[in-house]
């Protein structure tokens, strides 16, 4: 190669580095702002759904932060997450308070959980809020379902979620497509295979008591040391069952 074109070479090289480096200084100032944005709020939509408590008036006051920033031109989907999340629990706080602006606020959750769908529409918990939202705000009808069934196909085998859906899915289970019973099923048998015995009781004697012989046959995929601590907790409460691979051995009731 002549020097000439070594020269030219280098010159392109160069025009291109220094054009990477001015994209990332862009890249920085129009995405930092979204990333300080999002942080804090991504923070407090996590304890949420850990299911930690907050004051009643920190997840209002956390909403009206996140309402009066200025929005930065990049947007994490996180961001929308959170905004949904934190927008959906104040409204639960509302209906839990008998607020008058109760309606303003499920309508500003609807939105909001939309809008975070439209980002990422595979995210499994954000459908069953909007499943609890739209029932929440207009009452129980068939056409919801679909939201449920939504969140079984997003994410089948969430374990944290399965602790709120398992129930909801249960109430309405005579309305769901096949496969997604099945989900159901599977889903109460894996909340007794991961030792929650005291959500898959309840389930299981209340809401889905109707359905008790699927979901009990189930359960044959489950840890027996998990079957045997179901069936224990359901004696003591009064229900002697048939549970797939337990003995119903008196001294197995005393335990």
């Amino acid at each position: 190669m002549s020097n000439s074109g070594r020269g030219l070479a280098v010159t392109t090289l160069r025009s291109q580095f220094l054009l990477c480096g001015l994209l990332g200084v862009i890249w920085s100032y129009t995405a930092l702002p979204s990333f300080r944005l999002t942080l804090p709020a991504h923070n407090i939509a996590s304890r949420i759904i850990a299911g930690e408590r907050f004051k009643p008036e920190v997840l209002p006051q956390m909403l009206s932060q996140m309402e009066a920033a200025p929005r930065p031109d990049i947007m994490q989907s996180e961001y929308y997450r959170a905004y949904a999340v934190v927008g959906q629990y104040t409204s639960e706080v509302a209906a839990q308070d008998n607020s008058s602006g109760l309606d303003r606020e499920l309508s500003g959750a609807e939105s909001r959980l939309r809008a975070a769908l439209s980002v990422t529409p595979s995210d499994a918990f954000l459908w069953l809020l909007l499943y609890s939202v739209e029932t929440a705000r207009n009452g129980f009808d068939p056409a919801y379902v679909g939201l449920v069934e939504k969140s079984y196909i997003a994410g089948p085998h969430e374990g944290w979620i399965a602790l709120r859906r398992n129930r909801l899915a249960l109430a309405v289970f005579a309305l769901l497509n096949d496969i997604t019973q099945k989900a159901v099923v599977t889903e109460f048998s894996e909340l007794v295979d991961s030792d929650f015995i005291d959500v898959a009781a309840s389930n299981l004697t209340t809401i889905g008591w109707e359905h008790r012989a699927p979901l009990l046959a189930a359960l044959e995929q489950a840890d027996v040391a998990s079957r045997e601590s179901l069936a224990r907790r359901l004696s003591r409460d009064g229900f002697k069952v048939s549970i797939p691979g337990v003995d119903r051995d008196d001294r197995l009731w005393r335990r």
